[in-house]
């Protein structure tokens, strides 16, 4: 199914993944506008554009996943924003499951509860198993660093019984690592992650 406007001003795009299984991804169409109105404003041309499962799996394929043997692990992938945490669980460049889950590092930040972050990881994974067969997460990578606390990332490996892998997208281009976060400080820095897999799709 190609993608375009409904009667109801809704952008879809369906990107299929595996077993004959789809990913939907929809979006009004009054946002797009707004975006584009921007980049027309200063002269940017738009080359294409991406959904963001999509640029997310991309940026862990390119930047992260060199080794031909990790290709075709299944990871379950997480960018923490400010008040949500996307998720995409992907083969590769190829996103198989996405969810954003409204709760970000505003909620985390200086507590040690991530049970309902858990929750809701365990409910993917529980989607994931129920959608494909014989595929499981094999790995959990943060997108985020160095902006997630490493203890939520052992906890949530522990949790789910996966490897964790700390993925700072300014280290694999080769700038200056970003400092570690200030626990007095409001957790508000910058993600790379989107922005590079945009930038790579």
């Amino acid at each position: 199914m190609p993608p375009g406007w409904t009667r109801d001003n809704i952008v879809l795009r369906c990107v299929p993944t595996e077993q004959g299984n789809a990913l939907v991804i929809a979006a009004q169409r009054t946002t797009i506008d707004r975006h584009l109105a921007v980049y027309e404003r200063v002269h940017l041309r738009v080359k294409s554009m991406a959904v963001w499962p999509i640029a997310l799996a991309t940026c862990h394929a390119r930047l992260f996943n060199q080794n031909a043997p990790d290709r075709e692990a299944v990871v379950m992938l997480l960018d923490m924003q400010s008040d949500c945490t996307n998720l995409v669980v992907c083969r590769d460049e190829n996103p198989l499951l996405a969810r954003s889950i409204p709760m970000g590092a505003r909620q985390l930040w200086g507590t040690a509860d991530v049970g309902r972050l858990v929750w809701e990881l365990a409910a993917c994974r529980k989607q994931l198993l129920s959608l494909y067969r014989d595929v499981d997460i094999e790995r959990l990578i943060f997108l985020s660093a160095p902006r997630v606390d490493p203890e939520i990332g052992r906890r949530l490996g522990a949790e789910l019984g996966v490897r964790v892998q700390l993925a700072d997208c300014q280290v694999a281009l080769g700038m200056e690592p970003a400092p570690a976060p200030d626990p007095d400080s409001d957790p508000m820095q910058t993600s790379w992650a989107l922005a590079c897999g945009l930038s790579l799709c």
